[in-house]
């Protein structure tokens, strides 16, 4: 379950991804292509301007605006892009559809092939008991080791101490 929703926001992500791309490579065809229009409409109107101003004694008029024409007026790179974007969607979201199909089916399988195990947390408990006994005894080993140490230390030095008290 876990993979599959990582698979899924995953594939949430990237689709988003792709739909800001395909917004903004849409937008800069769009751009581009309205500013190339209006380019050519403005030399259009200066050459009318200048060719009524010759004709009619130096006074312009402006000319009635041109009609726009949707697939003859778009340039074809702009449109190649354009087709480009929405190719690139399509096998984004139909992919990333599919990789999550195929995330959840191998999750299925793993799940399925999965065998379950005898409980072991009694068996753990009284492992852990002994541990922390042994742990117990062994402490108790060792302050017997040291006082037997100091026990010897102490005779050693007794001794020592006795003949040091005869000679003075």
């Amino acid at each position: 379950d876990d993979a599959g929703a990582n698979v899924d926001q995953a594939a949430a992500q990237a689709a988003q991804a792709a739909a800001k791309a395909a917004q903004a490579t849409a937008k800069t065809a769009q751009a581009a292509a309205t500013a190339d229009q209006a380019a050519a409409k403005a030399d259009q109107a200066a050459a009318n301007a200048a060719s009524i101003a010759g004709q009619s004694g130096g006074i312009a008029t402006t000319a009635p605006p041109q009609e726009f024409n949707f697939p003859q007026d778009i340039p074809p790179q702009a449109m190649q892009a354009i087709n480009q974007t929405f190719v690139f969607i399509a096998v984004l979201v139909l992919g990333s559809q599919l990789l999550r199909i195929i995330a959840r089916r191998f999750d299925k399988r793993a799940q399925s092939l999965a065998v379950p195990g005898p409980d072991l947390s009694p068996q753990l408990r009284q492992l852990q008991e002994s541990v922390d006994a042994m742990a117990i005894e062994v402490e108790r080993i060792s302050e017997g080791q040291r006082f037997t140490a100091k026990l010897m230390a102490d005779r050693m030095a007794a001794p020592a101490l006795l003949e040091g008290e005869k000679r003075a």
